[in-house]
């Protein structure tokens, strides 16, 4: 007879295993930049969690002021830069993240400083330029803001406007000109870093208005034929000092520096220069700080050096 064999299976068995619980912190604002006050943000939290449970939040938004919510609104009541940070404790694991400078909410001081709305040497719709002045201690992006061209005899819904579509930085200090044509060969000969279109600046009465992308107005200057503006011809109108309420005609001069094809004005650099001067009997020199520590002399009839220079005049004796 066949004997009876007696089937078996092997059986694996599984004990469930613990897996360690991870946090993973992330978040969003709804708002990043802006220049209002209050600015209201949400903020959302949007951590990665496995296998644990999550216990609380702190939120940290750089003002002072903090949050255990998950998904915070907050208001900033100051302009400022802000650095948030978020930490995230669960029953086995925590973890948190701090975004450096994530809110920015900055009024741009950009100043017009110079304008030239009547060249001589060509056309005004080939000449015409103006300049923006930085004096903060910050980059500046024109990058969204508007340019608007407001004549007094004109109804404000007419008013001429260009949007910056390009990002055009304004370093701290920095000069930059805005014109309406780019060309150096067709333009007088000034150096534009922007060429707008669709603003045409009168040579009588005009207002020339600097809005940023939220809709703030960050300059305006509204000069006017003359009655207390300069009102040159072939020559820009020059604020005296970036530091002087530039809607003040009394704190405009007529530029008297050739540039270019031979209009006045100093596009690109400071409308004026720190005076000097010199003791006959002792002072032969005025030192000005030079990386390479260059000697420059001054060419004969030339007045200025667009350098940091170390400037040597002879004395009486040769």
């Amino acid at each position: 007879y066949y004997p009876l064999l007696e089937s078996t299976t092997n059986v694996v068995s599984a004990s469930p295993v613990d897996l360690p619980g991870t946090v993973d912190v992330e978040f969003r604002a709804d708002i990043t930049e802006n220049a209002v006050i209050p600015l209201i943000i949400d903020f959302y939290d949007v951590t990665a969690v496995e296998n644990t449970a999550i216990d609380s939040f702190h939120w940290d938004f750089g003002d002072g002021n903090t949050s255990s919510e998950q998904h915070p609104t907050h208001s900033y009541a100051d302009y400022g830069v802000y650095t948030v940070s978020l930490i995230v404790y669960g029953a086995e694991a925590s973890d948190s993240l701090t975004k450096e400078n994530y809110i920015t909410n900055l009024l741009y001081d950009a100043i017009i400083n110079e304008i030239i709305q009547n060249p001589l040497q060509v056309n005004d719709s080939e000449g015409e330029w103006f300049e923006v002045f930085n004096p903060t201690t910050f980059d500046i992006d024109l990058e969204g803001w508007t340019i608007k061209d407001v004549s007094t005899s004109q109804n404000p819904a007419d008013a001429e406007n260009h949007i910056i579509s390009t990002s055009i930085i304004i370093e701290p200090g920095e000069y930059i000109v805005l014109g309406i044509n780019s060309n150096m060969s067709t333009n007088g000969g000034v150096t534009v870093d922007y060429q707008y279109s669709d603003i045409s600046l009168m040579n009588s009465s005009d207002a020339l208005i600097l809005i940023d992308p939220y809709g703030n107005t960050r300059d305006s200057v509204a000069y006017d034929n003359g009655a207390t503006f300069p009102d040159p011809n072939g020559a820009s109108m020059a604020l005296l000092d970036p530091d002087l309420d530039n809607s003040l005609g009394s704190n405009w001069v007529q530029s008297t520096l050739a540039y270019g094809d031979g209009d006045k004005g100093t596009p690109g650099r400071a409308n004026f220069f720190a005076e000097m001067s010199f003791d006959d009997a002792t002072d032969n020199s005025i030192t000005f700080n030079k990386e390479d520590s260059s000697d420059w002399t001054l060419p004969e009839n030339q007045d200025h050096i667009s350098d940091n220079i170390v400037i040597t005049r002879q004395n009486s004796q040769g």
